[in-house]
């Protein structure tokens, strides 16, 4: 039976560069291996590591600010090093990861959502199901919104236009692009988890899998 116990996190908030020298510290100092986690938009680099018990935190604290003087004074830019402990709820992570990964709408025309989500499509809004997985592309990072606002902006209802997607990842725009109405639509890519096609039913979408 799962145990339902919280867990205790100990994390310590760094700069990218120094994120492998704290990860390391920190796995040193509680004998554990260690989770992270980059803020994009804050760039602070998140360290942590979780325990059943519940550890001596005026020691760990003390313990753990000693170890980030060494490695400042090595010439790494610690950042704000701030030290955290605190108790969480154990969570079923292989559900729980869900929930970051909300439908996305652009503009009334196109509608992104993974399998899950129950969200119901406007009138005439094209929709894109797509699950999360080891390729490139669902929509959330910033460089991947940008390109769909740009497939919605620039489509011209009745005009033949075609789309070209070269390192396709998840096959998100090439989808898109083609739920859009443009033709033809082509996308390569030459990393296997982009070439294991992931459309279960490609004759919906206007495009034809090939992994060459």
């Amino acid at each position: 039976m799962r145990s339902t116990k919280p867990l205790w996190r100990v994390s310590v908030a760094t700069s990218l560069d120094a994120e492998d020298a704290v990860a390391e510290m920190l796995s040193e100092l509680l004998d554990t291996t260690t989770a992270s986690y980059f803020n994009l938009e804050t760039g602070v680099c998140t360290i942590s590591i979780f325990r059943d018990q519940k550890p001596d935190s005026r020691k760990i604290r003390a313990k753990i600010a000693a170890s980030l003087r060494r490695i400042r004074d090595c010439g790494l830019k610690i950042g704000a090093g701030n030290i955290e402990i605190a108790k969480v709820k154990r969570e079923d992570w292989a559900e729980s990861w869900k929930r970051h990964f909300h439908p996305l709408e652009f503009g009334n025309t196109l509608l992104i959502k993974p399998s899950w989500s129950k969200k119901r499509p406007r009138k005439n809004q094209a929709v894109v199901i797509l699950d999360p997985g080891l390729s490139f592309g669902t929509g959330q990072h910033p460089t991947t919104s940008f390109c769909l606002n740009e497939l919605v902006h620039n489509r011209q209802s009745g005009t033949r236009q075609s789309f070209l997607d070269i390192g396709t990842g998840s096959g998100i725009l090439a989808i898109a692009a083609a739920k859009l109405g443009y033709q033809p639509v082509r996308a390569f890519d030459f990393d296997p988890e982009s070439v294991a096609w992931p459309v279960k039913t490609p004759e919906k979408t206007g495009l034809t899998p090939n992994s060459k």
